[in-house]
């Protein structure tokens, strides 16, 4: 079994442009941590902006929150998917950024989403791929992305756009 750390490392090193969105919420971490104002109850990401949840799904008993996220800056803009996960909805912890934008595929922002459970028990994340030249579509984060592979985050690593159902 994979320590936190040894998965941080394997989560982040295979993608360059997470790896630089993790540095810049490490970055923020002291401004949020003296925040007067930051929630102490609620849910809320490591730094920076949080938008809408999306994707909450129960699987092998912790619950997955993902939720839009600027790791970038305090302000809305470069929507990423966040991702913590609790046992209890109370004390959460935070994993890796689990989708970026992939520019080379033309998308800016990830937005809404969710997860679900599919009949052969494995989960299944949607997110609506935003790109300035194009309407929005809705993608299949496709496999390998699973919530439970060791020393991996769920992340949307499509060699080419997935199927889209956009009109």
């Amino acid at each position: 079994m994979p320590t936190r750390r040894h998965f941080l490392q394997l989560a982040l090193s295979a993608d360059p442009t997470l790896r630089q969105a993790f540095d810049a919420t490490l970055k923020a971490l002291p401004t949020a941590a003296a925040d007067p104002a930051r929630p102490v109850y609620h849910f809320h990401p490591p730094a920076n902006w949080c938008n809408d949840p999306n994707g909450t799904i129960f699987y092998r008993g912790w619950h997955h929150l993902f939720y839009q996220y600027n790791p970038y800056g305090s302000l809305w803009g470069n929507m990423h998917w966040g991702h913590a996960r609790s046992r209890d909805l109370v004390n959460w912890e935070h994993l890796p950024i689990a989708i970026g934008p992939s520019k080379d595929k033309g998308e800016d922002h990830i937005f809404s989403g969710a997860a679900i459970l599919a009949k052969d028990g494995k989960p299944r994340v949607f997110y609506t791929s935003i790109g300035n030249k194009r309407a929005p579509e809705q993608w299949l984060a496709p496999p390998p992305m699973t919530i439970s592979s060791p020393g991996r985050n769920p992340r949307a690593t499509p060699s080419s756009p997935p199927p889209s159902t956009a009109r």
